[in-house]
């Protein structure tokens, strides 16, 4: 397994943690996604989540707007997204398979690289509109701050990721949400 598909697979299954613990109530709580209630989080995550399971099949990814993605069932939708990918990378050789992407044709293995560090930020993000643990690891932490801080400002932005929130953090998670465009408090 690669390194690039075990943060991934990680960050999948954090959001998993997050998204099967959400009482009913609250998936029309407000985010730190601007803009968005949790729905719309969980609805977001799977659709990136979708769009891998296609690009590992070389089928042609359907971008969903992030309410149509989860339905009336967001627990439902998601775990088929979720088994959905994690069967499509468990293939021989699909980590080398060249594929279109959002960022041009690259391996799966290397989008994973790219796209894995968004599945984490929002299972913190549900985990922090629905009042529960985030169920992140330090290390998982540590390594998405590193990938954050290696694509510099570019990454910043409407529709991305927010300024780096400044502070002296000693949690890894809280200092790589801060990176993030997060702030650690959850305001």
């Amino acid at each position: 397994m690669s390194a690039n598909l075990r943060r991934f697979t990680r960050a999948v299954y954090a959001m998993d943690a997050v998204a099967n613990r959400v009482d009913p109530s609250n998936w029309q709580a407000d985010s730190p996604c601007d803009d968005w209630c949790a729905q719309e989080v969980l609805g977001h995550a799977l659709t990136v989540v979708d769009m891998v399971a296609s690009l590992a099949v070389g089928e042609e990814a359907q971008w969903q707007e992030p309410l149509d993605a989860v339905g009336d069932d967001p627990i439902a939708a998601w775990a088929a997204a979720r088994d959905r990918v994690l069967e499509h990378l468990d293939r021989p050789d699909v980590l080398h398979a060249i594929r279109p992407s959002p960022f041009g044709e690259m391996p799966v293995d290397d989008f994973l690289g790219a796209i894995w560090v968004d599945t984490l930020t929002h299972s913190w993000d549900l985990a922090t509109a629905t009042g529960q643990p985030h169920a992140i690891s330090a290390d998982l932490a540590i390594e998405a701050e590193a990938s954050l801080a290696a694509l510099g400002d570019g990454i910043r932005g409407k529709g991305r990721f927010g300024p780096i929130v400044e502070g002296d953090f000693d949690d890894p998670v809280d200092s790589w949400i801060a990176i993030a465009g997060r702030d650690p408090s959850g305001r």
